[in-house]
């Protein structure tokens, strides 16, 4: 819905794991590549692929974040691991600090991201951080929306509320928070 209708140009999928939130873009990209660190992810999303999306030009490439990532993208997507120490879903546990994933996707849009590109990111955020550290980070090229979905009280009281989060970002110039 956000990208209004058809994709088009090239898409990228960070921490796509088996390439799910990728395969299910909307028609239309040219291509759709998909980076993840973990190789075995990377291979049950070519399976994925092949089930699912045989059509859709789509890479999948062992990256630690942007690190493989080459040209610049129309579109990003991600839903970088982000729960905090002690969660037992090790497929979505993102360190000590949950917000340190998300923010390294976001501070390589400077060079990844193309002129009118949009990126599309799902997180949690202990308490507000992750908002206050996404205003410092971003330049004035970028708008930023964020949006709480859920705000989750947690058994940590270090941790106290941590809150999922949809970030909105676009490459436009005009720098609105």
């Amino acid at each position: 819905q956000w990208l209004g209708g058809r994709g088009q140009g090239r898409a990228a999928d960070l921490c796509c794991g088996c390439g799910v939130v990728g395969l299910s873009l909307p028609d239309g990209f040219t291509e759709v590549v998909g980076l993840d660190a973990n190789q075995t992810a990377l291979q049950l999303a070519e399976v994925n692929h092949q089930l699912n999306q045989p059509g859709l030009p789509c890479a999948f490439v062992v990256s630690d974040m942007w690190q493989a990532a080459r040209g610049r993208f129309d579109y990003v997507v991600g839903n970088p691991p982000a729960l905090p120490v002690g969660s037992d879903l090790l497929y979505a546990y993102g360190g000590e600090d949950p917000a340190a994933l998300t923010l390294r996707a976001v501070e390589g849009l400077g060079d990844m991201l193309a002129p009118g590109g949009k990126c599309l990111l799902l997180s949690f955020s202990v308490r507000d951080r992750l908002w206050q550290q996404l205003q410092q980070s971003l330049s004035p090229d970028f708008s930023l929306e964020y949006e709480p979905r859920k705000r989750l009280i947690m058994t940590d009281p270090q941790l106290g509320w941590m809150e999922h989060v949809w970030i909105r970002i676009v490459r436009d110039h005009r720098g609105r928070r």
